[in-house]
């Protein structure tokens, strides 16, 4: 009876304390047993209509559909504009109604604006009757803002619009009415009826109405998409096309150009000007890419309109690049393509294969194109050849021990996608010495415009006596070309040192060595050692004269956010003899450093955990940060350097330690010239040593606690769980480490002097504004603690304990034994 009454009272106090961190926030079960906030699960109408209205429901949300719902009976109200994900998980939405909507501005679609991801959804059952007074309908989305996706949807219903007034373009599809630069609409399938009837003014087509199966106008890209509804614009007045995928392209403005590749319309499409199988019209000094289309749908057009199987006109504008399209035989005009009886096209594998994915992507098995699986060793060694190719790992790689050769250099980095897809890379070294002739190292050396994610390194040695930008995951993140690396993880085994001379300013990091961009959602666990950077190399020469160690990033313009360092980082006492000599040691950069065209440098939502030395002689110039070893720059704007709602946790050993930053820059005269920055809500442990190492007074909104408070803050918690969140593994449960409870005055070392530097909007005349992106808004959601125990970690493929979740966290706090699988699903 006594365990008995112990475990009712336990788990009476674990779902009290579940209770009270999480309020109303949705709570679903992970796969693995786990518990996650990461989903939030809609299984009603009522939840479904909360979304960008109640504050547990926010538009930049990650959404899933657990049940089929049945909006009907009411008219339905747009969700608002939507920068999350929406996954339908194959799962129905049926009803929805709009009736009454009479204007030009009225919103028209299950979601007024998409600017992330809607997908696996299927919506049956639709009822758009209006006046054709509305400018812009869609099904899914009203609009798809720049770099949207809708992926795997199909729509069933009937759109009907009566006397439309076509004085300011009006636009109706299937699945979207506007589609935005770089957008992606991909294996869709519309079986919805429109019919709509023209009323406007005649000559002018950039003020026509156009309908379309999929999207009405658009920029971007519509592959593996497929119409079967018929389709009829007749124009009482003015001027009414349609088009079975499109029904014309954008013709303001730059960006993406409109891309049509392996769709295929089955519907009968008719159109008083201008009819086509797959787009009316392409216009106004404008190109696009129709590639490997299909129609087998009829086309009629009014007397004197303009048809095609494929395109039906082109007004003013440039040849559409076009291969592999085809029509049916004895029908409309060819337009862009080749004839073929109904037959010969159905037997085509080119159709079989569209419809197959298409189908595929229906039940939830997308098939990605043009990307390079990565299985094996081998496959590693000798398929990472295009340094601007997609990449995706699709198991664990033990490269044996190797001496690795890392792809991309510094003067042909790599530009492309390396996706690890939560797995790991292990068990080899990287030895970046004289003979390897590279400026920087890493299992990728350099990126420059590319990505680098969801990666986790393992039982790996990275060494230079050369190479100044050395990092775990990426050597050098390149200045002034885009680039990223995002949700990397270097495992507790790994050791990233630097032990010789360089040839340059050595900025050494746990992730990336020197980065000229965005590094976000890292974790490191790796040591990172300088153990002998300002070494006289044997020539006479120096090598460095300065030297930046960083648990995640040595160096840094750009963004770094919501980052972890689990990392001890050390900076071994320097054994020269000649020249001004400074080092700098941070928990998770060494040095910020704006310059060049990159004129601000951000340290966001970042968690030190781990000890920071720095054991240069105290004649020396030396720093150790808990966040920033240094903070500099080659101007003097304030806001140039901003340092916002990061935790340092970490021992500091140094002559000048800081808890935030270890060393502000150079001061003239008692005025600030260089390293000025400004802060907001960062923390750091009470008594462990003042939060800037010198020049204090330039600061604000920096304070310290104690570690338990910390980790109560909202802040902490909305940073561990943005990491936990987009992680691929499970954050690491490597404890704080012990603080000392009187550390010792610092001293100011002398200034080291100056280092040296390193949507689109419509236009059309005023006629048209397209709705803009719209930027997610932060949630403060409470989310788990980051754990303060360390758990024996097991081999790839078992567990290890994790914190990193409440019910665990709770379970801990009772001294209960729970595991955790440590790769994420």
């Amino acid at each position: 009876m006594k365990k008995r009454s112990t475990f009712v009272i336990s788990m009476m106090l674990i779902l009290s304390i579940v209770g009270t961190l999480f309020g109303a926030i949705p709570v679903v079960a992970a796969e693995d047993g786990a518990t996650a906030t990461a989903v939030i699960e809609i299984g009603n109408a009522a939840d479904l209509k909360k979304i960008g209205v109640d504050a547990n429901y926010p538009l930049n949300g990650n959404y899933k559909l657990t049940a089929d719902i049945d909006i009907s009976g009411s008219e339905w109200t747009p969700i608002g504009d939507f920068a999350g994900t929406f996954d339908g998980n194959g799962k129905t939405i049926s009803g929805m109604t709009f009736t009454q909507a009479t204007d030009a501005g009225s919103v028209v679609g299950l979601f007024k604006v998409v600017n992330g991801t809607v997908k696996n959804l299927k919506m049956t059952n639709v009822n758009i009757t209006l006046p054709g007074s509305v400018k812009d309908v869609g099904v899914v989305a009203h609009q798809i803002g720049n770099g949207a996706t809708i992926s795997a949807c199909e729509t069933s219903g009937t759109i009907t619009m009566t006397s439309a007034a076509c004085g300011a373009r009006m636009r109706w599809g299937g699945i979207t009415s506007y589609a935005g630069s770089d957008s992606v609409i991909e294996y869709c399938k519309s079986n919805v009826t429109i019919t709509a009837t023209a009323n406007a003014a005649a000559g002018n087509y950039k003020n026509a109405c156009y309908v379309a199966g999929i999207v009405a106008q658009g920029l971007g890209s519509v592959k593996y998409c497929v119409n079967n509804g018929d389709i009829s614009v007749t124009a009482e007045s003015g001027e009414a096309y349609a088009g079975g995928i499109a029904g014309t392209t954008v013709t303001w403005g730059g960006g993406t150009l409109l891309k049509v590749e392996n769709c295929i319309n089955n519907g009968d499409i008719t159109a008083t000007n201008g009819a086509a199988g797959i787009v009316a019209c392409v216009s106004k000094d404008k190109t696009a890419t129709l590639n490997n289309n299909f129609n087998l749908g009829a086309i009629t057009v009014g007397n004197g309109g303009k048809v095609g199987q494929i395109v039906a006109c082109q007004n003013n504008a440039t040849e559409p690049t076009a291969s592999g399209n085809f029509g049916l035989e004895g029908g409309a005009a060819a337009g862009i393509g080749e004839l073929a009886a109904e037959a010969t096209l159905k037997a085509k594998a080119e159709y079989t294969d569209i419809n197959t994915k298409l189908e595929n992507a229906l039940k939830g098995e997308i098939e990605e194109e043009g990307v390079i699986e990565i299985a094996t060793a081998e496959d590693l060694k000798t398929k990472v050849t295009d340094m601007s190719a997609e990449y995706k790992l699709t198991a664990d790689i033990d490269l044996g021990g190797v001496a690795w050769t890392p792809n991309g250099t510094y003067d042909d980095p790599f530009a492309g996608v390396f996706d690890g897809n939560g797995h790991t890379v292990s068990n080899f070294t990287i030895t970046a010495d004289e003979t390897y002739g590279q400026t920087s190292a890493g299992f990728i050396s350099a990126v420059s415009k590319g990505t680098v994610k969801n990666l986790r390194i393992a039982n790996a040695t990275i060494t230079t006596s050369y190479s100044c930008n050395v990092g775990g995951i990426v050597g050098a993140l390149k200045q002034n070309d885009a680039g990223l690396v995002s949700g990397c993880v270097t495992a507790s085994d790994v050791k990233v040192i630097a032990n010789g001379a360089h040839n340059g300013d050595l900025k050494l990091g746990g992730i990336v060595g020197w980065s000229g961009h965005t590094v976000e959602y890292c974790e490191n666990n790796a040591t990172v050692t300088n153990e002998q950077s300002l070494k006289f190399a044997s020539d006479g020469n120096h090598g460095s004269n300065k030297a930046y160690a960083g648990g995640v990033v040595g160096g840094a313009v750009g963004l770094v956010k919501n980052c972890v360092n689990n990392g001890a980082v050390t900076v071994a006492d320097y054994t020269g003899k000649y020249g001004d000599f400074y080092t700098c040691a941070g928990g998770v950069v060494g040095e910020i450093n704006p310059w060049g065209t990159v004129l601000t440098a951000t340290v966001e939502g970042c968690i030190n955990n781990a000890t920071v030395k720095n054991l240069s002689a105290a004649e020396l110039d030396c720093a150790a940060g808990g966040i920033v070893g240094q903070t500099y720059g080659s101007n003097n704007l304030l806001e140039a350097r901003i340092l916002k709602n990061n935790y340092n946790f970490g021992a500091l050993e140094c002559m000048t330690v800081g808890q935030i930053v270890g060393y502000r820059g150079l001061v003239v005269l008692g005025n600030p010239q260089y390293g000025l920055f400004s802060s907001e809500g960062n923390v750091g442990i009470t008594n462990l040593a003042a939060m800037v190492g010198n020049a204090a007074t330039f600061t604000t909104g920096i304070s310290n606690d104690t570690a338990d408070n910390m980790k109560a803050q909202e802040n902490y918690k909305a940073i561990v769980k943005a990491l936990d969140d987009n992680l691929m593994f499970e954050l690491s449960t490597m404890p704080a480490p012990a603080v000392p409870s009187e550390p010792s005055t610092p001293s100011t070392p002398s200034d080291p002097g100056t280092t040296p530097g390193g949507n689109e909007t419509p236009d059309d005349g005023g006629d048209e504004t397209e709705a803009p992106e719209t930027d997610a808004p932060e949630t403060n959601a409470p989310v788990t603690e980051a754990p303060t125990t360390q758990a024996p970690a097991e081999e790839e493929g078992g567990c290890k304990s994790s914190a990193s979740v409440v019910a665990i966290a709770v379970l801990s706090i009772l001294g209960a034994a729970v595991t955790v699988c440590k790769k994420k699903n």
